[in-house]
Formats: C-alpha cells, structure tokens, sequence
C-alpha cells in the first residue's frame, strides 16, 4: 500500500490528540475518529440526557489507492444487494459465497436488524475497494433535505393515434369534421408545393385555415415517464474552533475529505484510480435515526471551504489557522432510489431510504 507522503511528518503526539480516544458508542469503537466539536461522539447523550443528533460519514477507498496517515482497512465493501447496487462504474461482482460475505457485514447492520435479516439478504461485495477506519463525525446539519425528482417527456399524438381518431369519428358520426382536417391537409400541401415551385414560399398552412372557424387541432398531448434522478445532498457547516487541539481536528477532517474525494494519478501518468465513496448515516445518540429518510453510499462532488466567511479582514489563530471557516459538502448518491428502497416487502435492510 502506498502511503500519501503528505502527512508522514506529523508527529505521533499531535495525532493522538487529533482522533477521539475514548467513546461508548459502539459505532465508533475501534475507529479511528475525527470529531467537531470535539465532545461529539463520546457520549450518546448529552449533558441533560438528551439523544445527540449527528452524523458519522464512513470512507471506502480504493484497495490500491494512497491512504493518509495511519489509515487502514478494516475489511472489502459488502453490500446488502439491490437492483442496482454498483461501484462507481455501475458494476458489482460476487467474490465468494453467500456465507463468506455475511462474515464482513458491519457489527452495526447486525446490530440493529439481526443476524437473521442478515442471513437472509443477499450481499455482494464491490471490487477495488476498502473500507477505512477512518471516520469523520460532524453535527446534524441543520439544512438536511431529501429531493425525489421524477423526470418525465411530453408526447403527442402518432399516426396511429390520428388513424385511430379518424375511425372513431367515423363510428360517432363526425367523419365530415375529420374529413374536412384531411382535405385541409391536402389543401395546404398542394398549395405550398406550388408556391414554392414559384419561389413565393408558403401560402397558407392548415392552423390558418381552422383559425378562420375560431377552431384549433387538439394536438393530444402526452406525459410519460423517462427516468429518476440522482439525489443530492449539501450540507454547509460554520467551524469556530475553541481550542488549538479543535483547530487541528478542523484540519483534519477538511483535508480528509479532500484527500479522499479526489481520484490519484497513477506513476505511468496513464489513469486515475478513482475515488473514495462515502457511507453517510444519520445518527440519534447510538443508533441510525430510522425516522428520517436514510442516505445511499455517495460520492462527494464538491468540497468547498471559505477561510474567511463573513469578512474581508483576515486572521489567524497561533497556529496560523483563521478563527473561522465555512465548509460546503455537496455528495450524490451512487444508486437510483426506486420504491422498493424506500420500503421493500422482502428485505429491511434495503429499505428506508
């Protein structure tokens, strides 16, 4: 594995501050957590005992790709299969047994829907990439909206549409209305093609003709579906930190999902290795918050950070970082939502979305 030569020199110390040493949210145990602000995760309940709201964004890289800093893979990416579970590329593969890929389901889905969900479902497991230990847990965004575009086409009518109106024009009485559309029809077309032959251009035309009645052609306009829409999501945070060690956790998680949202060149200079994808869940105290929509695994197509919001004066901590950033994440998901991911009658695990 090859190692990003970005971040070699941070000393051991510095990095044993930065990532979270103690929680006792299962979720997180065993990560390697980055955590703003820094209380967020230890605990699943605040100080009055409320459940936190949160949200843990999990990073699966390319099995041959460059890693920051102490970053390791914890096993391959499992997939509850769907449809239309795919890699980036629109691809799955099965690497092994059913059995076999149970053994890598995460602690987490067993823990909320059963081993006996698990055994159940289907899972596939999506070639060339990791997941990492890594973990970046940020508050719930206070601008969390779930779009559901359908896309559809307007048609109008063919010919065997028409044909079809004639005929039943013809069986109601109304041949002499239709009749009189296709003598219009002929009407115009021989004199267009007559003025034309003369170079006088078009004459007339068969809307002219109906407007002299104060009658217009039903065009018997169509709407049928074509597609769904990708859904996407853009979360927008203010980080102020409040001591040195928050602004360097502040550092880190915005490097890291940088780092990890871009692709790699490879040494031929030949192909990029693409990059991470992200596994996005909302949290209330431990457990994923089933009462809201759940986020597809995403890529993250922009990240966007201000550092200097709301001024034209800059500053600096001792650090040299500003006492204040704007970050804007804009993720999309890799798969199509369909009905059955929003509640499927056959596997919990793929529904909720």
């Amino acid at each position: 594995m090859k190692e990003s030569m970005a971040t070699e020199s941070v000393p051991q110390s510095q990095e044993s501050t930065v990532f979270k040493n103690s929680t006792n949210i299962q979720a997180l145990q065993g990560k390697r957590t980055l955590s703003f602000p820094e209380y967020l995760g230890n605990s699943d309940l605040d100080e009055i005992g409320n459940d936190f709201a949160w949200m843990m964004i999990n990073i699966n890289s390319a099995t041959d790709g460059s890693k920051l800093q102490g970053d390791t893979a914890t096993g391959p990416v499992v997939i509850a299969n769907t449809q239309i579970g795919a890699t980036m590329d629109g691809r799955v593969m099965d690497l092994g047994s059913k059995k076999d890929n149970e053994q890598f389901v995460d602690s987490e889905t067993r823990r909320k829907y059963g081993d006996e969900a698990v055994s159940k479902q289907t899972w596939t497991r999506k070639p060339g990439l990791s997941r990492l230990d890594r973990v970046v847990v940020l508050p719930m965004p206070n601008d969390y909206g779930v779009d559901t575009s359908i896309n559809y086409d307007e048609t109008t009518a063919d010919g065997l549409s028409s044909a079809n109106d004639f005929l039943n024009s013809v069986g109601s009485g109304g041949v002499s209305a239709t009749m009189r559309v296709l003598l219009n029809d002929l009407a115009t077309g021989l004199l267009n093609r007559g003025s034309s032959a003369v170079g006088v251009g078009d004459v007339t035309s068969k809307d002219r003709m109906f407007a002299r009645d104060r009658k217009a052609i039903n065009p018997k306009k169509e709407t049928l579906f074509k597609d769904i829409s990708f859904r996407n999501y853009r979360f927008r945070y203010t980080l102020a930190p409040k001591s040195q060690n928050e602004s360097k956790i502040i550092q880190e998680i915005i490097k890291t999902l940088r780092f990890y949202a871009l692709p790699e060149l490879n040494e031929s200079k030949l192909y990029y290795t693409f990059p991470a994808e992200f596994e996005i869940k909302l949290m209330k105290g431990a457990e994923e918050n089933s009462a809201i929509p759940r986020i597809a695994p995403c890529i993250l197509k922009n990240v966007s950070v201000n550092y200097v919001p709301n001024s034209n004066i800059w500053g600096n901590l001792p650090d040299g970082f500003p006492p204040m950033v704007d970050m804007s994440l804009e993720f999309q998901e890799l798969e199509i939502i369909d009905r059955n991911r929003v509640d499927s009658q056959t596997s919990v695990i793929t529904s909720g979305h």
